[in-house]
């Protein structure tokens, strides 16, 4: 099998009436006529019956100036979001081909959603969403369905290699994840494999002092300048939020049980966008 990888996976546009994907793979052994196709069906649900349709993954010309990179184009119209409480989903495959010959091929889901995350909370498909999460070593289907019926939205996890099973259980069930990186050149690779999930919000970084809270990086590249970029979120405890007062950043409160609506209410104006119950 080639070493080639799914680098990206970007909405050029998004709306109720179509939605335009790009699917970016990379390889540094690529031929001159190779180019990229794949095949996606959906809508999918876990949660509800669907009416399937094929949607092919159609190439787009190579750009001179990356020779290492190969982009394909999906339209779907009138495509169905992916949301915790709608987690829509398109699954297939993207491939690499020589001549009509398969070179390379991966499988992959795609959720179709926008996400800002400011100070003032996260926006999810334009809508505001309060984050409840938990800690969890990894994540079970079943177990999943228990947080979900709970009121969770949200996982902080480990990221390594042998939790990829978290990331596609979220996709399918309808959470968010931030992968805690762990001291290990398998953790720090993670992002690169992991970002393309819809589930995957972000990554947190070790704790950092004085503070001891974690800082954690947004996964998107902002497309506004009144977006927050680099280590852009937070993740403390609430004893810590009074010396993070002065740091413009959303946080989200580890917390040994979520606080009430009123109180996550009042708590918004010290930038606190979610919770994440221990």
């Amino acid at each position: 099998m080639a070493h080639c990888w799914v680098a990206e996976v970007r909405l050029q546009a998004l709306t109720p009436t179509e939605a335009d994907v790009r699917v970016t793979l990379v390889s540094q052994d690529l031929l001159a006529d190779q180019e990229a196709s794949g095949r996606f069906v959906g809508p999918r649900s876990h949660y509800a019956s669907t009416v399937e349709v094929a949607y092919p993954l159609k190439p787009l010309p190579r750009l001179p100036e990356q020779p290492t990179r190969l982009t394909g184009r999906l339209l779907i119209p009138e495509p169905c979001f992916w949301e915790p409480a709608t987690p829509f989903v398109y699954q297939g495959h993207v491939a690499v081909r020589l001549r009509g010959q398969r070179w390379f091929e991966a499988p992959l889901t795609l959720g179709l959603r926008t996400l800002q995350l400011r100070q003032q909370g996260l926006r999810l498909n334009g809508r505001p969403l309060r984050l409840q999460g938990v800690q969890r070593e990894r994540l079970t289907a079943e177990e999943g369905l228990r947080l979900r019926q709970d009121g969770c939205n949200l996982l902080l996890t480990p990221a390594v290699a042998e939790n990829a099973e978290t990331w596609a259980i979220a996709d399918r069930l309808g959470f968010l994840v931030i992968g805690q990186l762990q001291d290990s050149i398998d953790s720090f690779g993670c992002p690169a494999s992991l970002r393309c999930h819809p589930s995957a919000l972000g990554w947190l970084g070790p704790a950092q002092p004085p503070t001891g809270a974690f800082f954690g990086s947004y996964l998107k590249k902002p497309a506004r300048e009144n977006e927050l970029s680099g280590m852009d979120f937070i993740v403390c405890d609430a004893d810590q939020l009074t010396a993070l007062n002065d740091v413009p950043r959303p946080k989200i409160v580890v917390c040994e049980q979520w606080p009430s609506a009123e109180e996550q209410s009042q708590a918004a104006s010290s930038s606190v966008v979610g919770w994440i119950r221990r």
